[in-house]
């Protein structure tokens, strides 16, 4: 009896008296334990960290777990005599045998320990020979009607290397309707491969992978041709911006913008831009171009307008350097020639349906200060049949002056047309826009006080001579 009693009391304490809450004596992380590293080299492939609940040693064995024949393999540090994390690396010699060969390191501690099982490959590292691939040009998508790739794909070799392309959807599929130029290298060097593609008629979209191929390493390129034609969606911008390379490094990015909002996003590079404006706006962009009831923008009585409830807005377009504003692009032309200016610039409108603005207007006015007179000779002209979506337009000033004795002759033209003047160039200006409004466009090209502000002052005096 008495010794059924002690048998069950040393059970208990046995039982009560152990921590089901402790933790163990050592801990690592489970990828830890194994260490591949190739012939070349010395170091590991990373330091391994473990936590340790006191002292702790270590040993080295190979792989039958025979201590004392590894020395081609060291450890910093072999112990340590205090709990806490520690970290140990790893240091190799060469491995010039031709054969893997394993090693085993133990870290002991308190009675528990821990394994990590250590590969030194016989091959070399491989390193990638395909490298200083442009990221951006590894998906492209490009329209039916294109027949460029968007960009160039921009990589180094550091040897020869050869090309496939195959079908997106099976790599045993021929792919004939679209090719690269080079399809391979013999030399080490920078390479930029240009993507030429048929136009897509098979009312479906195709894709394509394109496969840069080296001696250790391959990059592929997803290429894919939409059934869409590109303006279908898109009304395309191509711009070349006078001393435009002088703005590659601060201009990355070019938006078109309608009031504050973006509609169009293109890439700056090589001294200008290509934009692709959507071919339908949304109404909320759009206001009233001729508004009766609006005294500052009523429509001069010798202007005639096919459709008076067309909507309309424009697109100003600025410049970006990693998503911040750093100015805006212009189009215009300022020529002075002795007492002679001509000024013009344009626009990019949209309207929301077919239109017809027509009118032209000449006026001549005589004033008198003192022993001086001016002759003022007005002509002005309206000629725009706009097409629905986007239309360029442009609006001309040209001024000249003469004098003969105490008579000042001065010449204003004034026009908007779609007929192209010729000579505006593009420019680009760091915050050139800051004055304008984000609630309203600054076009002048929309505004009908151009008129008011060059005739209406005209048609009030007694002296004009109105002709129509």
């Amino acid at each position: 009896m008495k010794k059924t009693l002690f048998v069950g009391f040393l059970l208990a304490s046995l039982y009560f008296g152990c921590d089901k809450n402790s933790q163990p004596d050592i801990e690592i992380k489970e990828e830890a334990l194994t260490q591949i590293v190739f012939a070349d080299q010395t170091t590991g492939q990373s330091d391994i960290t473990f936590v340790t609940s006191g002292a702790w040693t270590s040993k080295i064995t190979n792989e039958n777990q025979t201590a004392g024949t590894i020395n081609w393999m060291r450890i910093t540090p072999e112990s340590g005599d205090k709990s806490g994390t520690h970290v140990i690396s790893l240091n190799f010699d060469l491995n010039l045998t031709g054969q893997d060969r394993i090693a085993k390191i133990f870290i002991m501690c308190k009675g528990s320990e821990i394994m990590i099982t250590v590969t030194q490959k016989s091959e070399k590292t491989v390193e990638d020979d395909i490298i200083g691939v442009d990221e951006k040009s590894l998906v492209q998508t490009v329209y039916a009607d294109q027949t460029t790739g968007e960009r160039e794909i921009i990589f180094t070799a550091k040897g020869t290397w050869t090309s496939n392309i195959t079908s997106e959807n099976s790599a045993s599929q021929s792919v004939d309707w679209l090719n690269i130029s080079p399809q391979s290298g013999d030399n080490a060097g920078s390479y930029a491969v240009t993507i030429s593609l048929t136009e897509n008629l098979t009312g479906s979209d195709r894709s394509a992978k394109i496969f840069i191929i080296g001696q250790n390493n391959e990059i592929s390129a997803s290429i894919t041709q939409k059934a869409k034609k590109y303006s279908d969606e898109f009304f395309a911008i191509t711009v070349e911006v006078e001393n435009g390379n002088s703005y590659n490094s601060i201009i990355d990015e070019v938006r078109g913008k309608i009031y504050s909002e973006t509609i169009a996003k293109g890439e700056y590079k090589n001294g200008g831009f290509k934009i692709g404006l959507p071919v339908d706006v949304n109404s909320m962009h759009l206001w009233r171009w001729f508004d009766e009831d609006d005294d500052e923008e009523d429509i001069p009585d010798w202007v005639t307008v096919s459709d008076y409830d067309v909507m309309v807005t424009d697109v100003w377009f600025e410049g970006y350097k990693s998503g911040r504003y750093v100015g805006d692009f212009y189009y215009y032309k300022d020529i002075y020639e002795g007492n002679n200016e001509v000024y013009a610039e344009a626009d990019y409108l949209y309207v929301d349906r077919d239109v017809t603005i027509e009118g032209s207007y000449y006026g001549t006015l005589t004033e008198t200060e003192e022993d001086d007179i001016f002759e003022f000779e007005v002509t002005a002209l309206y000629h725009l049949p706009l097409t629905k979506g986007w239309n360029l337009v442009f609006f001309m000033e040209e001024y000249s002056i003469t004098k003969t004795d105490n008579v000042t002759s001065i010449k204003i033209n004034i026009s908007i047309t779609n007929i192209n003047p010729g000579g505006l160039k593009w420019y680009f200006y760091e915050d050139y826009y800051d004055w304008k409004s984000p609630q309203k466009s600054s076009s002048k090209i929309l505004s009908q006080k151009i008129f008011k502000e060059k005739i209406n002052a005209s048609k009030s005096k007694q002296t004009t001579n109105l002709h129509y």
